[in-house]
């Protein structure tokens, strides 16, 4: 059988592995990302800096993936950033990088599979393998204490008075919770939280505003110990009103309060928050020297249009479901200006939004450009936008990045979907066009084809059947 040593050798090689060998000898340079798999590996290399180990255990465990036929991994950039977090940790290995062997048809699975071969000599629980998928190296490397046979109490993360049945429930936490919603549901088991409550205070967002761990644990208890049924927003709610009332005066205390009592001075806070807030809020401003922009097409007139706003911040955003309501104060001061390009059919009432604008005033130019959920905009739409700068002089500084990459997952990796066959691996252009995955285009007749010919064998069988 071929020795890893055997494997690297060869990898003078053209294609993938020549490729790796020779962003590995470059001097680290960041170039930034340029939506290529070979500008991805370069900024992972260029991070590592001169520290010679990682850089090693970088290029071995990419040699070695490619060796095992990992293709669903390293095709991917934010794979290869996983990849890359494990070889910032390559000196603390439990085991060679080249004796892992592949026991997953999928990426995730695969993944897991590394991380559990380099540093789990002991059991790890299986949701802190998604640390390897963020930034924070403080969470890897208590994957590493734990893998090593380090107790939950000595990782240096835990806020005080966590007690050992609180680290009995951080080990027993389900796949689906990071680190932070790990040690939220622990503290709650830990204070007699029934699972249904200690998993809403995982996930309730708002304890992590909560910057003193005494008070925190306090609020923890209180929740934890009320019988009745609590609604997740109005928990969420009561959170937000406490944590108010901590910051507001350091004194404040659950001590003698009733679920009740507090609920219902977190409503009427909120209420009185909300009319506030709308006396506040709104602002308009001098529009900026952009002209909007109106051209009929076949399929309709479309316009371009700047928002002068607050309030109609607010309602795109809210038609759209993003942020740009929170521009407000960037379109007040004059340093952007948010424009909304609408289709209207004749004969039709109403719009539709097809795209919400940022435009940098400063430099005159076109830096965001969104779709419902945040989603790239049409080719439709991308081609009125490119239209109208050209009008107004405008450079376009978007890019349309999200074209181009792999989409990261969006829950913990390494795990969830059913294991699915190891598509036949092409080896792809690494110098001359962008990252893209996906099925081509031009397969796409052989299914159809197929497709036929098992219906007319079908029929077929029918026929003579009857």
């Amino acid at each position: 059988m071929e020795t890893q040593s055997t494997a690297i050798k060869a990898a003078a090689v053209s294609g993938f592995r020549g490729m790796v060998e020779r962003l590995y000898a470059e001097p680290p340079a960041l170039q930034g990302y340029r939506g290529t798999l070979e500008s991805a590996i370069r900024v992972q290399f260029a991070y590592m800096g001169q520290t010679e180990w990682k850089r090693d255990a970088f290029r071995t465990l990419l040699l070695h993936l490619h060796y095992k036929k990992c293709y669903a991994v390293l095709r991917n950039p934010a794979f290869i950033e996983i990849v890359a977090n494990i070889a910032a940790f390559g000196n603390k290995t439990v085991r060679p990088i080249a004796e892992w062997k592949k026991d997953s048809l999928t990426a995730e699975g695969q993944l897991g599979s590394l991380i559990r071969h380099c540093f789990a000599k002991y059991d790890v629980p299986e949701f802190m393998e998604y640390a390897f998928a963020g930034n924070n190296r403080i969470h890897m490397y208590c994957y590493v204490k734990l893998g090593r046979g380090d107790s939950v109490q000595s990782l240096g993360i835990l806020p005080a008075g966590f007690t050992a049945k609180m680290a009995h429930a951080f080990r027993n936490t389900p796949k689906q919770f990071t680190i932070v919603q790990a040690i939220r549901r622990a503290q709650a088991m830990g204070c007699g939280a029934t699972p249904a409550r200690a998993e809403a205070i995982a996930w309730a967002h708002e304890l992590e505003r909560f910057h003193n761990p005494v008070f925190a644990l306090a609020v923890i208890q209180f929740v934890a110990k009320v019988e009745t049924p609590i609604a997740f927003d109005q928990l969420q709610l009561v959170l937000e009103y406490l944590n108010a009332m901590y910051v507001a005066d350091n004194a404040y205390s659950l001590r003698g309060r009733t679920w009740a009592s507090v609920a219902k001075r977190a409503a009427e806070y909120h209420a009185e928050l909300a009319k506030k807030r709308a006396a506040e809020q709104f602002s308009d401003w001098e529009l900026c020297g952009v002209k909007d922009y109106e051209v009929e097409k076949e399929s309709g007139i479309f316009r371009i249009i700047q928002l002068g706003t607050s309030q109609a911040l607010y309602d795109e955003g809210a038609e759209q479901s993003h942020c740009v309501a929170d521009y407000a104060y960037d379109c007040t001061i004059g340093a952007v200006a948010i424009f909304s390009l609408r289709k209207y059919i004749p004969g039709e009432e109403g719009c539709d939004i097809l795209a919400t604008i940022e435009v940098a005033i400063e430099t005159m130019a076109i830096v965001q450009a969104k779709a419902k959920f945040n989603e790239m905009p049409s080719e439709e739409a991308r081609a009125i936008v490119a239209e109208w700068a050209n009008v107004e002089k405008l450079t376009d500084d978007t890019f349309y990045e999200e074209e181009y990459v792999a989409p990261a997952p969006a829950a913990v990796p390494y795990r969830g979907g059913h294991p699915v066959p190891e598509p036949q691996y092409r080896e792809p252009v690494y110098y001359e066009r962008p990252y893209s995955s996906g099925m081509r285009d031009d397969d796409s007749w052989k299914y159809i084809i197929f497709f036929i010919i098992k219906m007319i064998i079908l029929m077929a069988k029918c026929s003579s059947s009857s």
